[in-house]
Formats: C-alpha cells, sequence, structure tokens
C-alpha cells in the first residue's frame, strides 16, 4: 500500500511515502523530498524483499498501492535513477495539497482534515479544538476516509460536516 504521509493523510502531495510488499507484509516510509540514490534504491527493495525475491519493482513494492499515482511518480523516478545512475528530480520541499476530508485516527476518533496555510500544509479539527499539522491529536496515525465510509457516523458528520463544507467552498473560491 502505498500512501502519502505526514502521519497518514492520504490525498495530496506531501514528502512521505509508504511503500508496501503484500507478499512478504512489510512497509517502509520513504521521503521523497529528498535526493533519491541507487543505494538508497537497493537498501529500500531488500528491506521490503527477501534476497531470492525476483518479484515486485525497482522499489520492492508488489501488490495493491493505495495512492497509484504518487507511487507511478515515485517509482518513475527510482527507474531513471537506476538507468542513469543520478537523480534530476528537484529535491526542494513541495507545499502538500491537503484534501478536506474526515480521518480515522489510530485511537478511534473521527477527524476533519482541512488544507492551511501552515508549516504541515493542514490541521486535523475537533468540534472544539484545531490540532495544527495533527500534532497533539491524540493519535499517532490516521487516515483519510471516503465520504461515505461507514466509520463516519451521523454524530461525526453533524460536528465536522460544516468545517469540510465551509473549507470546499473556500477552496473553490
Amino acid at each position: 500500500v502505498a500512501e502519502l504521509m505526514t502521519q497518514t493523510l492520504g490525498d495530496f502531495t506531501m514528502a512521505r511515502l509508504t511503500i508496501s510488499n503484500e507478499f512478504t507484509g512489510i512497509s517502509i516510509t520513504v521521503d521523497d523530498s529528498q535526493l533519491v540514490t541507487n543505494r538508497k534504491i537497493k537498501a529500500w527493495r531488500q528491506r521490503l524483499c527477501s534476497a531470492s525475491c525476483t518479484s515486485g519493482d525497482e522499489l520492492g513494492g508488489r501488490g495493491r498501492q493505495q495512492d497509484l499515482e504518487a507511487y507511478d511518480i515515485f517509482l518513475q523516478r527510482a527507474q531513471r535513477v537506476v538507468a542513469t545512475g543520478k537523480d534530476e528530480t528537484s529535491v526542494e520541499p513541495v507545499k502538500p495539497r491537503v484534501r478536506a476530508g474526515y480521518v480515522l485516527c489510530s485511537n478511534g476518533d473521527i477527524l476533519a482534515q482541512i488544507p492551511e496555510d501552515n508549516q504541515y500544509g493542514f490541521s486535523l479539527l475537533s468540534d472544539d479544538q484545531s490540532y495544527p499539522g495533527g500534532i497533539g491529536c491524540g493519535a499517532k496515525t490516521w487516515r483519510l476516509l471516503p465520504d461515505d465510509h461507514p466509520a463516519i457516523l451521523a454524530s461525526d458528520r453533524e460536528k465536522l460536516g460544516w468545517i469540510i463544507e465551509q473549507t470546499a467552498v473556500t477552496s473553490r473560491g
């Protein structure tokens, strides 16, 4: 499962990418804002695959990747590094594009995720608290849920829906 992360955010462009090998059950997180080298690619593959593994791709990913677009971009970048020996991709930090929506936190809470002009590019919100970058929300990880996900209860929608709707209206201009 490839997913972009600050913790686990979902649908946006950010500096961290989780790559999983569903065959071995191993996942790693890489920082795609850093320079990619052949040495790093080999190390990632060794962590994801056994020494005798001949399947998977250059990165060692195998199986369904959650954020296929981000994974494909990073995989193509890695393939260029393998072919040319150098990473010509800019390693300037990328400002995140965060989609407003509901997130499920590792502690079971449902919070609203909104894009914000802060150092993290987003905040998580409860009905009465804001957590820039998710810091202090009480969860180690979270993931963006589809709007129709059954974990989002009517009470969650009542408390947080207006925040997400207002953000969507504001971002459309």
